[in-house]
């Protein structure tokens, strides 16, 4: 930025004298104030630029949180159901298991039942297809 007296010597320097020395001058005072006009406006749309882009990182950092917290909770039930199935496969097995001992249980009481009454029905014959009732003791 020029001060006065330096628009006032460049002028003089140049041949201005007078009135178009002075109007010389104020041109150069106008140029210097458009100039500084210009470079605070751009002043201005930078910061307003940083501060958009600050808000707009934040908005991204919040999106990017939920995200990963929303990821973390699906990872957690993903697990807990994978668990559960775990724990409903165990079942199952023991559940088969069971019912295996339980079906070879009543084979045996009813091969021990054969075997005292020589039929398995109490000493009934019993043909095809006819239901036998059978007391326990």
């Amino acid at each position: 930025m020029s001060s006065l007296k330096d628009l006032v010597d460049l002028g003089k320097q140049f041949g201005y004298e007078g009135e178009t020395l002075r109007k010389f001058v104020q041109e150069g005072q106008a140029r210097e104030r458009d100039q500084r006009v210009k470079e605070k406006d751009i002043e201005r749309e930078k910061t307003e630029l940083q501060i958009a882009f600050e808000r707009e990182k934040m908005v991204f950092k919040e999106k990017q949180i939920d995200l990963e917290q929303q990821a973390e909770k699906e990872k957690s039930v993903f697990k807990e159901k994978i668990e559960l199935e775990k724990q409903a496969s165990r079942e199952k097995i023991e559940l088969e298991k069971l019912t295996e001992k339980e079906r070879i249980g009543w084979e045996r009481d009813a091969e021990k039942r054969k075997n005292k009454t020589g039929t398995g029905t109490g000493g009934k014959e019993v043909r095809r297809g006819e239901t036998v009732k059978v007391r326990s003791y």
